[in-house]
């Protein structure tokens, strides 16, 4: 999980079917998943900073960007302790 702060991998480098073609269609999926959630996350953070400093929004979409920014965090976490298991 060391290049999800970098670039992502290409797919080749993610087909290694080393482990038959489950286990790399899983990783694959895995890191998707990851990608999309670091998307999610750092618009997420992006709206709220926005929101709270131009004070545009309104308390309770705060308050969802939040819990969506929340949300974000613990898909990560909980994909770098099922990559780590």
């Amino acid at each position: 999980m060391d290049d999800v702060v970098g670039l992502p991998p290409s797919i080749g480098s993610c087909l290694d079917y080393g482990e038959g073609e489950e286990g790399a269609l899983g990783r694959l999926l895995r890191r998707m998943h990851v990608a999309v959630d670091l998307a999610r996350l750092s618009n997420g953070m992006v709206l709220y900073a926005w929101g709270y400093l131009t004070k545009a929004v309104d308390e309770e979409a705060l308050e969802d960007l939040r819990e969506s920014i929340e949300e974000a965090l613990n898909d990560l976490r909980d994909a770098r302790r099922d990559e780590e298991a």
